[in-house]
């Protein structure tokens, strides 16, 4: 899903410029949420040791791309005139909201693929349940650092429980 929203917001970009400010809004959206996900899996006492070490290991990696993307994205914002700065935070916008979107194609996918039993059913469960609701993403990366920049009140985004941000 995430993929395909970044790509119809590039069918739209009409200038270079532009595709390159929403590919740095959805990969610096993208760079400061994985972590949330993978220390929920590295910390699980569910799954395989060898698997739950393999993700924190794969965590600390994010973390490095997560602040390198932080500051390319302040280095870069700082340097844009108004208009394109504009234009970035409303990609911001559309890059969080497609990472909080359901999107269960990958799990229906898998099941599909490996045959389990009921899987429609199952999918179709869990699609009703969840409906137009968000799922839950830690956006505090993104909301910090658009309070770094004193852009917050430039930003419609519901933070609500998607934010994760620090008091």
């Amino acid at each position: 899903l995430v993929a395909n929203v970044h790509d119809q917001h590039l069918a739209q970009c009409t200038s270079r410029w532009e595709r390159s400010l929403t590919t740095l809004a959805f990969m610096t959206v993208a760079e400061n949420t994985i972590n949330a996900y993978l220390d929920l899996l590295a910390h699980d006492t569910e799954i395989q040791v060898l698997t739950a070490t393999t993700v924190l290991l794969h965590n600390r990696d994010e973390y490095c791309h997560a602040s390198i993307t932080i500051e390319i994205f302040r280095r870069i914002f700082e340097a844009l005139p108004a208009d394109q700065r504009r234009f970035l935070l409303d990609k911001m916008v559309a890059g969080m909201t497609a990472f909080v979107a359901p999107d269960f194609t990958t799990w229906e996918t898998i099941a599909e693929f490996e045959g389990v039993p009921g899987w429609e059913k199952a999918a179709a469960e869990i699609r009703e349940a969840q409906g137009d609701k968000p799922l839950i993403k830690d956006h505090s990366g993104v909301y910090t650092l658009l309070s770094d920049l004193d852009v917050l009140d430039q930003v419609d985004f519901e933070w609500g429980t998607t934010a994760g941000k620090r008091s």
